[in-house]
């Protein structure tokens, strides 16, 4: 028997058990995933229900997606040690500035938004999913975000900033090269490379 006919045995065996009464390889489980449905052990009693739907009510869902950190994510922490290795300063998340930027560097009237390319919609980027359940709910909340950063960018470069954006599919890709572009984009001016390049030691990279 192949591995998915097994999946839908287990379920056809197990749906409406008390948690008591499955074998021992299946009653410690939270959870079995088959091709369209979960089998989901709550009350100790093993029960049927449909892959799209949430194993939690809203409220719930809500407070766990309120608690995903907006602020020193993995993938920021990546890039702020690699350009202060590297001799840059810079202030965190400025409130004063449209989007509060992940990292602005004033010297070089730069902001640097590193966005999760889920939430801000990476275009063509297979990390850029859409959760199958509440799909309206979620393309409000995916345009919403798209707007405020589009929005966000417009304002900062009439204030005269220079926005620099680095996808976390990026880091995960490749992330040598694209930091070590990240510096180029710091300090070259109108295309040229011509700011303190001895200070930060860029010419390995531009």
């Amino acid at each position: 028997m192949d591995l998915p006919q097994r999946k839908k045995s287990l379920h056809r065996a197990h749906q409406g058990l008390r948690k008591d009464q499955l074998p021992g390889y299946v009653r410690n489980w939270r959870t079995v995933i088959c091709s369209t449905t979960l089998l989901y052990i709550k009350n100790g009693c093993c029960r049927r229900i449909a892959r799209n739907m949430d194993v939690v009510d809203a409220a719930t869902r809500s407070r766990m997606m309120s608690g995903i950190r907006s602020a020193n994510t993995k993938p920021e922490m990546i890039v702020r040690r690699y350009l202060h290795a590297r001799g840059f300063r810079y202030r965190l998340h400025v409130r004063a500035l449209p989007g509060s930027p992940d990292l602005v560097l004033p010297k070089y009237k730069v902001a640097v938004f590193v966005h999760g390319c889920f939430w801000h919609r990476h275009e063509g980027c297979r990390y850029a999913t859409t959760p199958a359940s509440n799909a309206d709910r979620w393309k409000l909340k995916f345009d919403s975000n798209t707007a405020r950063d589009a929005r966000n960018a417009s304002m900062l470069t009439a204030a005269g900033w220079r926005i620099i954006v680095v996808w976390e599919c990026e880091l995960k890709r490749d992330p040598e090269e694209r930091l070590g572009s990240l510096v180029c984009e710091i300090v070259s001016r109108n295309g040229g490379n011509s700011l303190q390049s001895s200070e930060y030691q860029i010419q390995t990279y531009c």
